[in-house]
């Protein structure tokens, strides 16, 4: 599929155990006018098999559904969530009118469409077995008490200061 499917991985020779995999530097994409094609840098049989894995997209219509079963749940909290986003954004926009007797408070709205949007991402993190704090972003913090390009102290970090 354009713009969706990626190459994963290129098995070959097929059925050995286990697998052997082609590294990505021996092979490439190239994308013909009309589509995408697997360039091979080596040379292989002309009879030979190769098993691709690639990602495509998941159908749910009436008459198909590829989502596994076991992950129906968790993928229906997802979107319930996202849903949920939506719908606390939506409400988030109005303001609580001045007069009490004819209003239905906007804001309590928007907090509980967001309490409900966190609850069913933490379900759908819990119910695939995700641990949201392990899975953070890396990063570090580096002190670079460099010179310019002359060798001389920056304008506004002088060695002194460092």
């Amino acid at each position: 599929e354009a713009d969706v499917s990626e190459l994963r991985s290129l098995e070959y020779p097929v059925g050995q155990v286990p697998p052997c995999y082609l590294s990505p530097e021996r092979y490439g994409l190239y994308q013909k006018p009309t589509s995408t094609v697997i360039m091979l840098k080596d040379a292989v049989a002309a009879a030979a098999s190769i098993r691709a894995t690639y990602t495509i997209t998941h159908v749910v219509s009436t008459a198909a559904d590829t989502i596994a079963v076991k992950d129906r749940e968790p993928v229906a909290c997802w979107a319930a969530a996202l849903l949920c986003d939506e719908l606390a954004a939506f409400y988030s926009g109005g303001t609580d009118s001045t007069i009490q007797a004819d209003s239905s408070p906007g804001q309590s709205r928007a907090q509980e469409y967001s309490a409900r949007a966190r609850a069913l991402r933490k379900r759908y993190l819990d119910e695939l077995g995700i641990d949201d704090k392990r899975n953070v972003a890396a990063g570090a913090v580096v002190n670079l008490n460099a010179t310019d390009s002359q060798g001389r102290d920056r304008l506004t970090h002088p060695a002194r200061y460092r």
